[in-house]
């Protein structure tokens, strides 16, 4: 089986971004979790929130996290883009071990809101419940990581090579 690394961390924490820049150091294949409930369901993310709530969106998340996990994306392997919640779920925790490496791309507060306080995101609406949330998520990034990366500070393209690093490792490519 082709080796897939998920990569995890608070929104604003450049997964998606550094995702896409490993996927093309390695030629594996890229999927964007968000992306693919937003494909599925025909719905942004915003729309799902504010019409069915953040416990349907969790349920579409865990559906799609399990149908990639589980499918044939590469034959050489899969970098995987998680949503900032997903692991906020423990079954969505547990399907991650042993299915991937998972890479915590850790970012400070003060980066991740920079990042994504002018976006639609609905759970970016105001500094405080930012806050909070992101210090309620810390321990559980850090009990799934295999790897930590500290990303504030350090270009996007630096950290995607660290993590094309720690993925070549599990193949033994050099």
């Amino acid at each position: 089986m082709a080796p897939t690394v998920a990569l995890t961390g608070f929104m604003g924490s450049g997964k998606t971004t550094v995702g896409r820049r490993t996927a093309r150091l390695l030629q594996w294949a890229f999927i964007d979790l968000d992306h693919e409930i937003t494909s599925s369901s025909g719905s942004d993310i915003p729309s799902i929130f504010s019409t069915h709530g953040e416990d349907a969106f969790r349920s579409l998340e865990l559906h799609a996290l399990t149908k990639v996990l589980e499918g044939e994306v590469s034959q050489k392997g899969l970098v995987l883009a998680l949503g900032g919640g997903t692991v906020t779920s423990s079954k969505a925790r547990e399907r991650l071990k042993g299915s991937a490496i998972v890479v915590y791309l850790e970012v400070d507060l003060d980066t991740a809101w920079r990042r994504v306080c002018s976006s639609d995101r609905p759970l970016a609406r105001d500094r405080e419940s930012f806050a909070s949330l992101f210090a309620a998520r810390q321990s559980l990034y850090e009990s799934v990581a295999d790897h930590t990366i500290a990303v504030a500070g350090r270009a996007q393209a630096d950290v995607a090579r660290e993590v094309a690093d720690i993925a070549r490792g599990l193949t033994g490519e050099t």
